[in-house]
């Protein structure tokens, strides 16, 4: 054993190499599970020769679509658009995080918690100093989803 993995010897690994690779799982998701639970010297490179030797498993691959990518358009001035999120725990204490889109400026507020309530006075606090944004941009977070927002 090594730590929670066995160690397997020269004789087996061919068995515990078919095993990873029965269901055609991919490079990745074979050495994934190996690190979970097998260890032997050189056992990344082991499984990709298995790997890309299968005839089976470039058929089997799923193909993902291409996405296009779209880019910010770059604001012109200050709070024009900005990036708001909480950084949850950091150093045990919650903070709320804004970047101002144009200049980079980031503001960032220790929180007690963070509901709808508190985010809002927060972001009252913001706005009173530096403006309201042309666009607001969060990861719809719980604090910034419109049913916790219809009952304040």
């Amino acid at each position: 054993m090594w730590g929670r993995r066995v160690v397997v010897p020269q004789a087996l690994r061919q068995q515990i190499l078919s095993a990873l690779h029965s269901g055609h799982l991919g490079i990745v998701k074979m050495k994934s599970i190996a690190q979970l639970h097998v260890l032997w010297p050189k056992i990344d490179s082991d499984i990709e020769t298995l790997a890309k030797s299968c005839h089976c498993c470039p058929r089997e691959g799923i193909s993902l679509p291409q996405c296009i990518v779209h880019p910010w358009v770059w604001p012109v001035k200050l709070m024009q658009r900005v990036h708001v999120d909480f950084a949850v725990p950091f150093i045990g204490r919650m903070f709320f995080l804004m970047v101002d889109a144009h200049s980079k400026w980031v503001e960032i507020i220790e929180m007690k918690s963070a509901t709808t309530t508190a985010t809002i006075e927060v972001l009252r606090g913001l706005f009173a100093s530096y403006g309201l944004p042309t666009q607001f941009v969060a990861d719809n977070g719980p604090q910034f989803c419109q049913e916790n927002l219809a009952s304040l």
